[in-house]
């Protein structure tokens, strides 16, 4: 079982979950609900890695890796500010 994601990874997730979000624009939304999810990412990205047997086919993202990459506070702030980069760039 993958304990960790590597800067590949991270950079592949980080980029499919802002661009998903902005597409659905819920961008800001997401983004501050991942700033208020980082006390108890720890938590929460448990939570994401144990269901993820059950849920997988129900999600659009891998819900193990999302576990792996919430944990990982460096990546929780770079998935933050990619989703405001491309919000900013977006038309409208």
């Amino acid at each position: 079982m993958q304990t960790v994601l590597t800067d590949e990874e991270i950079g592949s997730l980080t980029e499919r979950i802002a661009r998903w979000a902005v597409s659905l624009r819920i961008g800001s939304l997401l983004a501050f609900l991942l700033e208020i999810n980082r006390p108890v990412a720890p938590i929460s990205g448990n939570l994401c890695i144990a269901v993820s047997p059950i849920a997988n086919g129900l999600m659009p993202l891998p819900l193990h890796s999302l576990g792996l990459l919430l944990q990982d506070d460096k990546a929780v702030i770079a998935l933050r500010n990619r989703i405001l980069q491309l919000e900013r760039e977006a038309p409208g």
